[in-house]
């Protein structure tokens, strides 16, 4: 075989060699059923959980938010907001050196390891005492949680044929409602304890889970078909015969410059950036302060965790509507994306809209809004179902990655400014040697000089 080809491919003919004849041609339609429902048993729960760890660590600043970390700390709003920041400052510089360690590695292991990793990083965030701790501890998490959702999605690619993949990426996509379920209760259940900051108690809990969770994907999660522990030899070569009309490869070991060189260069690589930048607006602003937003609405710490916990049914079944719509109906995986971002959409109306006191109606506009969520599992799936080459096709992965952590690393900064901003206003109506209209009209004051001098656009 040519140097930078497949080792798949030599497995495959290895255990085909040691089978009886015709073993390939013996894939029927109901035992292909039969080894999808066998890889959905032992995959999806393992990906789900990966996932469920990624958004209960990632997520663990935006409880403990209300815990006592920014009092503990002494974080100031600028503080708190580069903590959000700086996060995805660290996924965006490990993008595409994970992507080429994607394609040196063994997949699942080098999700093992990420998983070790951050979780570690996680339970260290217990010992930081100022905010420069709490950055550098939040920017190497970023770059240890790099690697998880493009491998994933790569594994269901492997695994499954094109029709099947948008219901399998939105199941283990699944795993973030699961993981602000968990989070919600674990916030809950740490919020009045005494021995220990609550907010040091949730991170120490939630990253040794995950250190915990590390070691059960070592060793349950192939890195490939061809090496899944679940599977008899000829289950082995029948679950790759399955998904051969993909035309979209298996796995290769050698990074291919050629294949990267045409990642970049093509339009759907940058309209899938587009996509991803626009849809991770929401995502820099909503999460990290979603729970402050519900406290200044007027409900008490109990009752945020518990509201967070009361998104899960409702996200949890959408999102799995969205997946098995986009499955049963072919090609629909766009018209579903839209109907997402429209619910979302009426969703950012009712909190931006609606006066404070109607404090329900401003928790189911965030509940509605965290739909945009399903599209991740939906372009998770025309990534890995319309691209071949293993290079390539992770090359893609990594630059919607990529911009995903542009867009959501800047959308705190621009709450910063819109913060300063209102303060600047109260600041100048308040003053009391402010000259009224007509002073300020007769006077020979720049724009900078006046304080109530706003522009427009």
């Amino acid at each position: 075989m040519a140097p930078g080809k497949s080792g798949e491919l030599e497995n495959v003919l290895l255990l085909e060699t040691e089978m009886p004849g015709g073993s390939i041609a013996s894939l029927t339609p109901e035992l292909s059923k039969r080894l999808r429902r066998k890889i959905d048993l032992y995959l999806m729960p393992i990906m789900t959980l990966c996932f469920c760890f990624q958004l209960m660590d990632k997520l663990a600043l935006s409880y403990t938010s209300i815990l006592g970390i920014r009092e503990d700390l002494h974080l100031s709003d600028a503080d708190y907001s580069w903590a959000n920041s700086i996060y995805y400052f660290g996924y965006l510089a490990a993008s595409y050196p994970s992507a080429v360690l994607m394609v040196r590695l063994p997949v699942a292991k080098l999700i093992a390891g990420s998983l070790f990793l951050w979780g570690a990083i996680a339970m260290l965030t217990a010992t930081c005492r100022d905010a420069t701790g709490l950055l550098v501890n939040r920017f190497f998490l970023g770059v240890a949680e790099a690697p998880l959702t493009s491998g994933l999605t790569i594994i269901v690619a492997m695994w499954y044929t094109r029709d099947e993949q948008p219901f399998r990426q939105s199941i283990w996509y699944l795993g973030g409602s699961i993981g602000t379920l968990i989070g919600s209760f674990v916030g809950l259940g740490v919020h009045n304890i005494q021995m220990i900051a609550a907010w040091k108690a949730l991170y120490l809990i939630l990253g040794s889970a995950t250190v915990i969770g590390s070691v059960v994907v070592l060793f349950l999660l192939p890195d490939v078909p061809s090496a899944a522990w679940f599977l008899t030899k000829e289950e082995r070569v029948l679950v790759i015969a399955r998904v051969s009309n993909n035309l979209t490869g298996i796995k290769a070991t050698n990074f291919s410059w050629s294949q990267f060189r045409e990642a970049i260069c093509d339009v759907n690589t940058w309209l899938l950036v587009l996509n991803q930048l626009a849809l991770n607006i929401p995502n820099g602003g909503l999460h990290p302060y979603l729970n402050i937003f519900l406290r200044g609405t007027g409900f008490s710490e109990r009752e945020v965790f518990l509201l967070n916990a009361c998104q899960f049914p409702i996200l949890f079944f959408m999102k799995l509507y969205v997946g098995w719509a986009s499955t049963r109906y072919k090609n629909t995986r766009v018209f579903w994306m839209i109907v997402c971002l429209c619910i979302s959409a009426l969703g950012i109306i009712l909190m931006r809209q609606l006066p404070p006191r109607l404090k329900w109606g401003r928790w189911a506009g965030a509940v509605l809004t965290d739909m945009y969520t399903a599209n991740y599992g939906l372009l998770a799936a025309l990534t890995s179902g319309n691209f071949a080459g293993f290079t390539k096709k992770y090359s893609l992965l990594a630059a919607p990655e990529a911009s995903l952590a542009h867009s959501s690393s800047v959308v705190p900064k621009r709450l910063r400014i819109l913060r300063a901003m209102c303060e600047t206003d109260s600041a100048a109506s308040c003053s009391e040697d402010v000259m009224d209209g007509i002073v300020a009209n007769l006077s020979d004051k720049t724009d900078k000089e006046l304080a109530r001098f706003r522009y427009i656009y």
